[in-house]
């Protein structure tokens, strides 16, 4: 999977614009018809923030917004529209990821959306920016059951589902993370900084099966990006590529 991420927001971070989806749509095309030559088919994704910590509580007091339903809506229309998946992310500050992975419920019913975990940005005791979050095996394996049971009931093929990490401590006993069979679960990369660096954390911080390996690009702060022939060359190859 190649997929853009970004918050949704005008003016926020990433690759994901708040409009001109179609155009993204075809700039993400574009990225991932560099990863075709690779001996598996690629698929499209839009990787969407859809809880995004921030530096002052919101009107909950969660240091999280949350995304409304019609700009879920927008975006899942166009990933639809042109064929691929979309990746829903959560940040969620002071709050705990179940609820807020339970808000997007009717979302995450659906067979074409699947979902990503942030600890970076989920901050107990702390508040997003006053240092580097983490989460636990418990917390992340709560969500899993709690998706075990939409793909069950609603009879829905493997829904992928990616944890974000770019230091041990984000998730300090990862090993206890399960792997039901209802998911795919990708330990994803996703520090910045040149080769050597990125290359040097992923290589600390790769899976054995079953779990699978991830791993980000930012084409503008890694100094310089790493090209698709050198994110291929990482092995195990990951199989979960993300541009911010």
């Amino acid at each position: 999977m190649v997929a853009f991420y970004g918050e949704g927001y005008p003016g926020g971070i990433g690759l994901l614009p708040a409009n001109d989806l179609d155009g993204a749509a075809d700039r993400i095309n574009r990225q991932a018809d560099a990863y075709a030559s690779y001996g598996r088919p690629v698929l499209p994704a839009m990787e969407l923030i859809t809880t995004n910590a921030v530096r002052r509580p919101g009107p909950d007091g969660s240091y999280s917004l949350k995304l409304d339903d019609a700009s879920v809506d927008r975006y899942l229309a166009a990933a639809r529209k042109h064929k691929m998946l979309l990746v829903l992310d959560f940040q969620p500050g002071t709050d705990e990821f179940l609820p807020q992975v339970q808000r997007y419920e009717k979302y995450l019913s659906q067979p074409d959306v699947a979902i990503g975990l942030d600890p970076e940005w989920r901050t107990p005791g702390s508040r997003p920016y006053a240092g580097t979050g983490h989460s636990s095996a418990a917390e992340i394996n709560a969500v899993e059951r709690y998706l075990v049971g939409l793909v069950r009931t609603n009879k829905l093929p493997q829904k992928l589902f990616v944890v974000h990490q770019f230091t041990a401590k984000m998730v300090p006993d990862r090993q206890q993370v399960q792997v039901p069979a209802e998911l795919s679960v990708v330990f994803h990369m996703d520090g910045v900084g040149g080769p050597g660096l990125k290359i040097g954390g992923y290589n600390a911080l790769k899976m054995r099966p079953p779990f699978r390996n991830g791993f980000k690009v930012f084409p503008v702060l890694d100094k310089p990006a790493m090209s698709p022939s050198q994110v291929m060359a990482l092995r195990p190859q990951p199989e979960v590529i993300t541009y911010q």
